[in-house]
């Protein structure tokens, strides 16, 4: 679950906005959480859990909970990163929206993961109306990818274009766009949508295979 990592990064972006109660201990917690991100970049979850815990003890602040739920979820602890996922949900005055809503993507992927299907697309689908979720392009591939799975192929279609709406050039709903006609076995909309992908990536390895399987077959 790649996604899940990405939005570690995406909540230290938003330490610096938040206040802390003494100077020193907001520095200390910044330099563990510094070492967290590093470590997870590296694939040292454990070692990431262990910082995020120290910067918790010197501030227990959402953001570091945040994290830590999603580190709980890289270590295969996932009743515990649900558990902490869903009391950062709460409707609680200490918790930043932001937070809230990023917090209710991130449990949404470990349903996902664990094959919770409808309790992620029920997450997902609240999220289009949160405007505190400030990626709604991102729900709309999750939503097509659950349709996709299911071979709901036209409902799958309009998802990935709604989420194309929001952001044109967001290479991932493109390239399952083509996937998607190629499966409705409709040839020339999926090369036209490699076109386009490839207007963003050129070279994509994804859209190159999917072009070649395509060209391979008798589309006459």
């Amino acid at each position: 679950m790649r996604n899940l990592v990405y939005i570690i990064l995406a909540l230290c972006a938003l330490l610096s906005s938040c206040g802390g109660s003494s100077t020193n201990n907001k520095a200390l917690a910044s330099n563990y959480i510094k070492q967290s991100v590093m470590e997870s970049e590296t694939g040292n979850f454990k070692k990431a859990l262990h910082q995020v815990n120290k910067a918790i003890e010197t501030q227990k602040k959402p953001h570091y909970l945040a994290m830590k739920a999603t580190l709980l979820y890289q270590i295969d602890d996932i009743d515990g990163s649900i558990a902490l996922f869903k009391e950062l949900i709460k409707n609680r005055k200490d918790i930043p929206s932001t937070i809230r809503a990023e917090a209710k993507n991130n449990l949404a992927c470990v349903y996902m993961s664990i094959g919770k299907k409808s309790e992620a697309q029920e997450i997902w689908s609240t999220l289009l109306n949160d405007p505190d979720y400030l990626t709604p392009e991102v729900v709309y591939l999750n939503l097509a990818l659950i349709q996709l799975g299911n071979k709901n192929y036209d409902e799958t279609v309009k998802l990935l274009n709604k989420s194309l709406d929001h952001a044109p050039e967001y290479v991932d709903a493109l390239y399952y766009l083509a996937l998607t006609r190629k499966n409705q076995k409709k040839y020339k909309k999926a090369l036209r949508t490699i076109s386009i992908l490839n207007n963003y990536v050129a070279g994509h390895r994804g859209a190159e295979r999917l072009k070649q399987q395509i060209e391979q077959l008798d589309i006459n």
